[in-house]
Protein backbone atom coordinates (compact mmCIF):
# COMPACT_ATOMS: atom_id res chain seq x y z
CA UNK A 1 0.00 0.00 0.00
CA UNK A 2 1.05 3.63 -0.22
CA UNK A 3 3.84 4.43 2.22
CA UNK A 4 1.68 6.84 4.24
CA UNK A 5 -1.44 5.32 5.79
CA UNK A 6 -4.57 5.94 3.78
CA UNK A 7 -6.36 6.49 7.07
CA UNK A 8 -4.30 9.66 7.43
CA UNK A 9 -4.61 10.58 3.76
CA UNK A 10 -6.83 13.61 4.21
CA UNK A 11 -4.60 15.06 6.94
CA UNK A 12 -1.34 14.52 5.08
CA UNK A 13 -2.49 15.55 1.60
CA UNK A 14 -1.84 19.27 1.90
CA UNK A 15 1.68 19.01 3.34
CA UNK A 16 2.60 16.29 0.84
CA UNK A 17 1.28 18.29 -2.09
CA UNK A 18 3.18 21.39 -0.99
CA UNK A 19 6.44 19.44 -0.69
CA UNK A 20 6.01 17.87 -4.12
CA UNK A 21 5.22 21.20 -5.78
CA UNK A 22 8.37 22.71 -4.35
CA UNK A 23 10.61 20.19 -6.14
CA UNK A 24 8.48 18.97 -9.06
CA UNK A 25 9.76 18.73 -12.59
CA UNK A 26 6.87 19.49 -14.95
CA UNK A 27 6.40 16.93 -17.71
CA UNK A 28 4.64 17.64 -20.99
CA UNK A 29 0.89 17.23 -20.62
CA UNK A 30 0.64 15.22 -23.84
CA UNK A 31 3.26 12.63 -22.83
CA UNK A 32 0.92 10.53 -20.70
CA UNK A 33 -2.69 9.38 -20.57
CA UNK A 34 -4.49 9.76 -17.19
CA UNK A 35 -6.25 6.41 -17.51
CA UNK A 36 -6.07 3.22 -15.43
CA UNK A 37 -6.21 -0.03 -17.41
CA UNK A 38 -6.69 -2.70 -14.71
CA UNK A 39 -4.13 -5.52 -14.81
CA UNK A 40 -2.30 -3.87 -17.72
CA UNK A 41 -0.97 -0.43 -16.84
CA UNK A 42 -1.38 3.19 -15.77
CA UNK A 43 -0.86 6.46 -17.60
CA UNK A 44 0.05 4.74 -20.85
CA UNK A 45 2.82 2.73 -19.16
CA UNK A 46 2.35 -1.05 -19.18
CA UNK A 47 3.71 -3.80 -16.98
CA UNK A 48 6.75 -5.47 -18.51
CA UNK A 49 8.05 -2.37 -20.31
CA UNK A 50 11.75 -1.58 -20.02
CA UNK A 51 13.07 1.50 -18.27
CA UNK A 52 14.10 3.02 -21.60
CA UNK A 53 10.66 2.36 -23.12
CA UNK A 54 8.97 3.95 -20.10
CA UNK A 55 11.15 7.04 -20.47
CA UNK A 56 10.31 7.29 -24.15
CA UNK A 57 6.62 6.94 -23.38
CA UNK A 58 6.56 9.57 -20.65
CA UNK A 59 9.00 12.00 -22.25
CA UNK A 60 9.46 15.39 -20.64
CA UNK A 61 12.22 16.30 -18.21
CA UNK A 62 12.43 12.94 -16.48
CA UNK A 63 11.27 11.44 -13.18
CA UNK A 64 10.94 13.45 -9.99
CA UNK A 65 12.80 10.84 -7.94
CA UNK A 66 14.90 7.92 -9.14
CA UNK A 67 15.68 4.93 -6.95
CA UNK A 68 18.85 2.87 -6.84
CA UNK A 69 19.67 -0.81 -7.18
CA UNK A 70 20.58 -0.87 -3.49
CA UNK A 71 17.22 0.44 -2.31
CA UNK A 72 15.16 -1.32 -4.97
CA UNK A 73 13.01 1.78 -5.39
CA UNK A 74 11.51 2.84 -8.68
CA UNK A 75 10.66 6.27 -10.00
CA UNK A 76 8.09 8.96 -9.28
CA UNK A 77 6.78 10.89 -12.28
CA UNK A 78 4.83 14.13 -11.83
CA UNK A 79 2.73 16.12 -14.28
CA UNK A 80 0.72 19.33 -14.26
CA UNK A 81 0.93 23.09 -14.17
CA UNK A 82 1.13 24.26 -10.58
CA UNK A 83 -0.67 27.41 -9.46
CA UNK A 84 0.85 29.10 -6.35
CA UNK A 85 -2.62 29.96 -5.02
CA UNK A 86 -3.81 26.37 -5.41
CA UNK A 87 -1.28 24.15 -3.59
CA UNK A 88 -3.53 21.09 -3.90
CA UNK A 89 -3.36 20.68 -7.63
CA UNK A 90 -3.38 19.63 -10.21
CA UNK A 91 -1.24 16.76 -8.92
CA UNK A 92 -1.09 13.87 -11.37
CA UNK A 93 1.47 11.37 -10.12
CA UNK A 94 2.60 7.97 -11.32
CA UNK A 95 5.08 5.65 -9.61
CA UNK A 96 6.93 3.12 -11.73
CA UNK A 97 8.87 0.37 -9.96
CA UNK A 98 11.26 -2.16 -11.46
CA UNK A 99 12.44 -5.56 -10.34
CA UNK A 100 16.18 -5.10 -10.08
CA UNK A 101 18.22 -7.93 -11.60
CA UNK A 102 21.97 -8.08 -10.89
CA UNK A 103 21.92 -4.46 -9.77
CA UNK A 104 20.11 -3.19 -12.87
CA UNK A 105 16.42 -2.34 -13.38
CA UNK A 106 14.49 -5.00 -15.25
CA UNK A 107 10.98 -4.65 -16.70
CA UNK A 108 8.41 -2.45 -14.97
CA UNK A 109 6.74 -4.71 -12.42
CA UNK A 110 4.57 -2.34 -10.40
CA UNK A 111 2.72 0.89 -11.29
CA UNK A 112 0.82 3.02 -8.76
CA UNK A 113 -1.06 6.31 -8.53
CA UNK A 114 -3.07 8.18 -5.92
CA UNK A 115 -4.34 10.68 -8.49
CA UNK A 116 -7.92 11.05 -9.73
CA UNK A 117 -7.62 9.01 -12.93
CA UNK A 118 -10.42 7.25 -14.82
CA UNK A 119 -10.72 3.48 -15.14
CA UNK A 120 -10.77 2.51 -18.80
CA UNK A 121 -14.11 1.29 -20.10
CA UNK A 122 -16.08 2.73 -17.19
CA UNK A 123 -17.26 6.08 -15.87
CA UNK A 124 -15.49 5.41 -12.56
CA UNK A 125 -12.84 7.88 -11.39
CA UNK A 126 -10.65 7.41 -8.31
CA UNK A 127 -10.86 9.83 -5.38
CA UNK A 128 -14.60 10.46 -5.76
CA UNK A 129 -17.33 9.70 -3.25
CA UNK A 130 -19.40 6.66 -4.19
CA UNK A 131 -16.84 5.20 -6.57
CA UNK A 132 -16.21 2.17 -4.34
CA UNK A 133 -19.84 1.05 -4.69
CA UNK A 134 -19.64 1.67 -8.44
CA UNK A 135 -16.48 -0.43 -8.61
CA UNK A 136 -18.15 -3.32 -6.77
CA UNK A 137 -21.19 -3.17 -9.05
CA UNK A 138 -19.05 -3.15 -12.20
CA UNK A 139 -16.71 -6.05 -11.31
CA UNK A 140 -19.07 -8.08 -9.10
CA UNK A 141 -17.57 -11.29 -7.69
CA UNK A 142 -14.34 -10.73 -9.63
CA UNK A 143 -13.43 -8.06 -7.09
CA UNK A 144 -12.00 -9.68 -3.95
CA UNK A 145 -11.81 -8.25 -0.45
CA UNK A 146 -11.78 -6.13 1.50
CA UNK A 147 -8.38 -6.93 2.99
CA UNK A 148 -7.13 -5.05 6.04
CA UNK A 149 -3.59 -3.64 6.06
CA UNK A 150 -1.90 -3.68 9.45
CA UNK A 151 -3.40 -2.67 12.80
CA UNK A 152 -5.88 0.22 13.26
CA UNK A 153 -4.32 3.68 13.34
CA UNK A 154 -5.37 7.10 14.51
CA UNK A 155 -7.71 8.14 17.28
CA UNK A 156 -10.72 6.87 15.35
CA UNK A 157 -9.25 3.37 15.07
CA UNK A 158 -9.51 3.33 11.30
CA UNK A 159 -7.57 0.92 9.09
CA UNK A 160 -6.21 0.98 5.57
CA UNK A 161 -7.91 -1.65 3.38
CA UNK A 162 -7.93 -2.66 -0.26
CA UNK A 163 -9.88 -4.63 -2.85
CA UNK A 164 -8.11 -6.89 -5.33
CA UNK A 165 -8.92 -7.56 -9.00
CA UNK A 166 -6.89 -10.59 -10.18
CA UNK A 167 -6.02 -11.36 -13.78
CA UNK A 168 -3.32 -12.40 -16.24
CA UNK A 169 -1.06 -10.33 -18.49
CA UNK A 170 1.94 -11.33 -20.60
CA UNK A 171 1.37 -14.92 -19.50
CA UNK A 172 1.76 -14.04 -15.83
CA UNK A 173 -0.58 -13.55 -12.90
CA UNK A 174 -1.21 -9.91 -12.13
CA UNK A 175 -3.52 -7.97 -9.87
CA UNK A 176 -4.90 -4.48 -9.44
CA UNK A 177 -5.38 -3.11 -5.94
CA UNK A 178 -7.97 -0.43 -5.18
CA UNK A 179 -7.00 1.14 -1.88
CA UNK A 180 -9.35 2.73 0.62
CA UNK A 181 -9.86 3.11 4.37
CA UNK A 182 -12.39 2.50 7.13
CA UNK A 183 -12.10 6.20 8.05
CA UNK A 184 -15.77 7.20 7.65
CA UNK A 185 -15.40 10.44 5.65
CA UNK A 186 -13.42 8.52 2.97
CA UNK A 187 -14.76 4.98 3.33
CA UNK A 188 -17.06 5.21 0.29
CA UNK A 189 -14.26 5.87 -2.20
CA UNK A 190 -10.98 4.30 -3.27
CA UNK A 191 -8.01 6.61 -2.93
CA UNK A 192 -5.18 4.93 -4.82
CA UNK A 193 -4.62 2.20 -7.39
CA UNK A 194 -1.68 -0.10 -8.12
CA UNK A 195 -1.15 -2.62 -10.93
CA UNK A 196 1.55 -5.26 -10.49
CA UNK A 197 2.76 -8.76 -11.29
CA UNK A 198 1.87 -11.27 -8.58
CA UNK A 199 4.50 -12.59 -6.19
CA UNK A 200 4.32 -15.69 -3.99
CA UNK A 201 5.86 -13.85 -1.07
CA UNK A 202 6.48 -10.16 -0.52
CA UNK A 203 9.86 -9.07 -1.88
CA UNK A 204 9.99 -6.05 0.46
CA UNK A 205 11.23 -3.78 -2.30
CA UNK A 206 7.96 -1.87 -2.05
CA UNK A 207 5.10 -1.44 0.40
CA UNK A 208 2.82 -2.20 -2.58
CA UNK A 209 4.52 -5.49 -3.35
CA UNK A 210 2.22 -8.05 -1.72
CA UNK A 211 1.18 -11.56 -2.75
CA UNK A 212 -1.97 -12.20 -4.78
CA UNK A 213 -4.94 -13.71 -2.94
CA UNK A 214 -6.53 -15.41 -5.93
CA UNK A 215 -5.19 -18.81 -7.00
Amino acid sequence: MWRSSLALFAVAALSTATAVIAQAKVVSADSYVPVIVPNVGLGGVKLGESLSDVHKQLGGSGPLDTGSANSGDGEDWQWGTFVPTDPMGPLDALRVEYAYVNGKPGPASLLATASAWAIAGTNIVSNKHGNLAALRRFYGKRLLGPYVVGPPTGKDGSSAIYYELPGRYLGRRVHTLFETTTYKPLADEFLAVSVSFCVKTALFRSAHDIPCHAA
